[in-house]
């Protein structure tokens, strides 16, 4: 659009009047619409071409909660139909395939997080089927309920008691212990 040379032009012989030939479009080209113009003595002519950005998949909400639908979209998909692969690690939790394009490029799905999931983060991968070899991934939090054990349930003054949880998000976690009458103290 600002009339700057975007990479280095092709030189194509001609072959009975036809050419043939690819140009690989370089690092750092911004998404939009480029011109290519052939040029041959007096004859020209040019065709469009659209630089699009990279494929996206987008989740909301993140994080989601066990029990709740996530909603899982894409951008900048030139072909379809996409499938899409709900993993846990390399495990695969649930595939749903041929998501319709449309014409923008853009899809979307659901995934009904089970209410009894215990993981805590799954990875979304969409993959366009067809002649486009594309994909693209993200992560998703899942909002485990946290929870607090102790061991043993039972002690005496002196004693040692293992604390364990899940669910917690990154960061620290404080943990108070209080009776009746207030606090008693904290790790």
């Amino acid at each position: 659009a600002d009339d700057v040379q975007v990479g280095d032009p092709v030189t194509l012989p001609t072959t009975d009047g036809s050419i043939d030939g690819t140009f690989t479009v370089p690092a750092g080209t911004e998404a939009g619409d480029l011109t290519a113009t052939a040029v041959q003595g007096a004859a020209s002519t040019t065709a469009p071409l659209e630089i699009v950005d990279a494929p996206v998949v987008i989740v909301d909400p993140d994080p989601v909660d066990p029990g709740d639908t996530l909603t899982i979209s894409g951008t900048g998909f030139l072909c379809g139909p996409v499938t899409v692969t709900i993993l846990d690690g390399d495990t695969v939790l649930e595939t749903i395939e041929d998501i319709e394009v449309a014409t923008d490029g853009t899809w979307s799905t659901t995934y009904p997080v089970p209410a009894d999931i215990d993981v805590t983060t799954l990875t979304i991968r969409a993959e366009g089927q067809g002649t486009c070899d594309e994909d693209a991934e993200t992560p998703v939090d899942v909002d485990l309920p946290e929870s607090l054990e102790l061991t043993p349930a039972e002690v005496r003054v002196g004693d040692d008691v293992a604390i364990a949880g899940d669910g917690w998000a990154a960061g620290t976690v404080t943990v108070t212990f209080t009776n009746a009458g207030g606090q008693v103290g904290s790790p």
